[in-house]
């Protein structure tokens, strides 16, 4: 029965951890097609005859010729975005945590991974609630320690 529970905590573990990491391509993919999408609209914008040299991106056009209504929607799009990706980082964290604590229950030595996802935790709600004046450096350096336990963590899990 042990050896059941082993397993779920791990696949807790391993569960958030995927979630993370599909979180942190998601993010990376955003940012790449923000910074190209103002790019272009910045082109659009310094020269009125440039023609848009993507395809992918011949939505922003129409926005730019017909109405200026969805331009001023895109960073609505963006805040939903950062919104459900935060959301998606909490279960993912609240996962990893969840899976230290069953292996912890079992006798594993992991506490330190479990107390590294509760500062990342503290983390995600510091910088939610502040992203200027002292909250957000302590939030930094919670996620600094955070990650180094983390890692201390994972490798004990590992070993």
């Amino acid at each position: 029965m042990e050896e059941n529970h082993e397993l779920i905590g791990i696949k807790k573990i391993r569960s958030g951890l995927l979630l993370l990491i599909i979180i942190s391509i998601q993010i990376f993919i955003v940012l790449i097609a923000g910074t190209v999408a103002l790019f272009e609209v910045i082109t659009h914008m310094s020269s009125p005859n440039a023609t848009f040299t993507s395809s992918a991106l011949g939505f922003i056009e129409g926005f730019l010729n017909g109405n200026e209504v969805p331009i001023i929607l895109l960073p609505l799009l963006i805040f939903s975005i950062v919104i459900v990706e935060s959301l998606l980082g909490l279960v993912g964290m609240l996962r990893i945590r969840y899976g230290f604590r069953i292996l912890k229950n079992l006798g594993k030595n992991v506490g330190i991974g479990r107390t590294g996802a509760t500062l990342f935790l503290i983390t995600f709600i510091l910088i939610g609630s502040s992203f200027f004046g002292p909250l957000l450096l302590i939030a930094l350096l919670f996620a600094f320690f955070g990650v180094i336990l983390l890692g201390s963590g994972f490798y004990k899990l590992g070993s």
